[in-house]
């Protein structure tokens, strides 16, 4: 969603004009919290969310091994 304000002044009456614009975004794409996924195919934005958590928790499962590891 984008809004633009407009103030306008005119300089020989002191006269203001405020204009405010709103426009909806697309609904295309995978959104969730302010990000916001849009290759075109729904499919390919979910793989591409599916691909990242599981790449996230790859990466914490890693650290939590190599931590008991070390620790112990």
């Amino acid at each position: 969603m984008s809004k633009t304000i407009t103030v306008e002044t005119d300089p020989d009456s002191h006269v203001t004009h405020v204009e405010v614009a709103q426009q909806a975004s697309s609904d295309e794409g995978v959104s969730f919290q302010g990000l916001k996924i849009d290759t075109g195919e729904a499919a390919y934005d979910i793989l591409l969310i599916i691909v990242v958590v599981a790449f996230l928790y790859s990466g914490k499962k890693l650290i939590d091994y190599l931590y008991e590891s070390f620790i112990k």
